[in-house]
């Protein structure tokens, strides 16, 4: 008899199943951007009426608004700056928009 058969197993960051979680279940599948933040994940979303910028903890999957509405229209990418503000791309406004991740602003 030969051996066993082993089984490779991989692991997958938290963090990524947050990001999938929050898309799937959160957003319905409205999420158009992600960036990781140190300790966070950020999504944009534009399933409602205003976009919204969403931060998720990687480790609980809870969601915070971080921005929503005003200056926001269709948030679909974004990124996080050296200096930690998240650039925003606006479709709807056509615009790229500075974001502070602390007060949304």
């Amino acid at each position: 008899m030969g051996r066993p058969v082993s089984f490779i197993r991989f692991a997958i960051p938290s963090a990524i199943l947050a990001a999938l979680a929050v898309i799937l279940l959160v957003n319905s599948g409205s999420a158009l951007g992600v960036t990781l933040d140190p300790g966070d994940i950020l999504i944009t979303d534009s399933n409602n009426a205003a976009g919204r910028i969403i931060r998720v903890n990687p480790i609980t999957g809870a969601p915070t608004l971080v921005a929503s509405g005003g200056y926001l229209a269709t948030p679909y990418g974004i990124a996080l700056a050296a200096n930690g503000d998240l650039i925003v791309a606006d479709s709807g406004r056509g615009a790229i928009i500075r974001v502070n991740p602390i007060t949304g602003a």
